[in-house]
């Protein structure tokens, strides 16, 4: 049994997929599995890859979609350790070798999470890094669960929740990855992280080694869909309760913080939003934010909410036309 299992989900994007094999079969470490789960059962994209006896590639007989994928890799194999990677992404070569050095140095880490480059489609990839064998545990944060709580309100785009390499047995018991909302399940991959971190400590590592893509076909760019949007972060502050009972203060601290990163994403949801939906949209969206954001603030931080919401809605009213 190899001590790191890499979960990667494919669907239609066959270029992309090629780059994230390319990536694996750079790691400066080859102490690892690959399960590649193909979404398209009509796929027939296999033979156009290179791929060595670490690697295992799955056809899906149906169409499961991401979520199910995601969890289909990840209880496909056995490993000590596991990460997922999608396919319009990639790691660089020290990816694995240095995640794992974290993870072994200290068995109370239940997860360690790089930093990352990240652009869109058109963008030219950035290359992949050629450095090996660094040390970058000098370097490293490792947080508790309430210093990681603090951490990850006020930096809530640093990581990404999937990107990590984690203990799989604290995977296990949080129930692997899980939808929030009703819709395609915006903030699963936030709150992930801060599931895991009632388990045990996070490490953070302040180095981009990994390279995320963002383009026309993620989920987060072609669902312009408020109400999935605001059903999950509904779900997010309601998992936040659990820190209220450990310390007030910073369950004031993290809400806040957390709200203030859901609102933004909301207004910049409502300008992708059709023009004749946008003012019932729009009424949907102050609802929330005194039914949902306010209820669960100070009233300081009511106060300082209501003042970014009203800047943050005439910053962005300016760069669109819908709302002149």
């Amino acid at each position: 049994m190899k001590s790191v299992c890499i979960g990667l989900i494919t669907y239609k994007r066959p270029r992309f997929l090629a780059q994230a094999v390319s990536s694996l079969n750079n790691q400066s470490t080859k102490n690892f599995h690959v399960v590649i789960s193909d979404d398209n059962p009509k796929s027939s994209k296999k033979t156009r890859l290179v791929l060595n006896k670490n690697f295992e590639y799955i056809i899906q007989k149906k169409n499961l979609g991401e979520i199910k994928n995601l969890n289909f890799v990840f209880n496909k194999k056995q490993s000590k350790y596991f990460c997922w990677l999608s396919d319009d992404d990639y790691f660089y070569p020290n990816y694995i070798e240095a995640c794992k050095k974290v993870l072994d140095y200290n068995s109370d880490i239940v997860a360690v999470y790089p930093f990352y480059h990240s652009s869109n489609e058109t963008s030219t990839p950035r290359p992949l890094s050629t450095k090996k064998k660094l040390d970058y545990l000098p370097n490293v944060k490792i947080l508790d669960r309430k210093e990681f709580a603090l951490w990850c309100s006020k930096n809530p785009n640093k990581i990404i929740g999937i990107y990590g390499l984690i203990q799989k047995k604290y995977l296990h018991a949080i129930g692997g990855f899980k939808k929030l909302g009703n819709g395609f399940g915006p903030y699963s991959d936030t709150i992930l992280p801060l599931k895991l971190s009632f388990y045990g400590k996070i490490a953070i590592l302040p180095e981009k080694l990994f390279f995320y893509r963002t383009h026309a076909n993620a989920l987060s760019v072609s669902n312009p869909d408020l109400d999935s949007y605001l059903s999950a972060d509904k779900e997010f502050i309601k998992f936040l309760q659990k820190y209220k009972e450990v310390d007030k203060k910073l369950y004031d601290n993290i809400t806040q913080g957390f709200i203030r990163f859901f609102l933004n994403n909301a207004i910049h949801v409502l300008q992708r939003e059709p023009f004749h939906d946008l003012s019932k949209k729009y009424i949907l969206l102050l609802k929330h934010f005194c039914f949902v954001y306010l209820k669960n603030l100070n009233l300081i931080n009511k106060i300082y909410l209501f003042v970014f919401f009203f800047f943050s809605f005439l910053k962005y009213a300016k760069k669109s036309k819908k709302y002149i």
